[in-house]
């Protein structure tokens, strides 16, 4: 009787294994689907993905144009705002909190080039150069 329900437990669990291996290969294998942050359909509220641009060819990018941005353009071209809201109090009453930022000196246009006139020369950068060039 035990070994009949141990043969049975083992069953299970090979079996469960399985199915977890299989659901594995499943997701892995189940397309070419990439999701990025660009990629969620404008719209949605369940959150689905749309995947079709991701393998759109970028060469002329006439793809990546698609009904939707167009929709998108289009209702912002329509915004239209009053400007008696800039003669309103509320706005009269912000204030400017940003922070003056002082010009700066520009540095070299190659930062990473030798300074003129220095020699820079390591140790042991020359005895590895030396022993490439002998061999010893």
């Amino acid at each position: 009787m035990q070994q009949q329900t141990n043969s049975n437990s083992k069953t299970f669990i090979l079996l469960g294994i399985l199915l977890v291996l299989g659901g594995v290969y499943y997701l892995y294998t189940s397309g070419n689907k990439t999701v990025s942050d660009a990629g969620l359909a404008p719209g949605s509220d369940t959150g689905s993905i749309d995947t079709s641009f991701a393998t759109a060819d970028v060469s002329d990018g006439s793809d990546l144009v698609t009904p939707d941005v167009l929709s998108i353009l289009n209702k912002i071209r329509e915004l239209r705002i009053d400007p008696a809201i800039f003669q309103d109090a509320s706005y009269q009453s912000l204030v400017d909190f940003s922070i003056a930022i002082p010009p700066e000196n520009v540095g070299r246009p190659n930062p990473f080039a030798p300074i003129s006139g220095s020699v820079v020369s390591s140790p042991a950068g020359a005895a590895a150069s030396r022993s490439l060039r002998t061999g010893r």
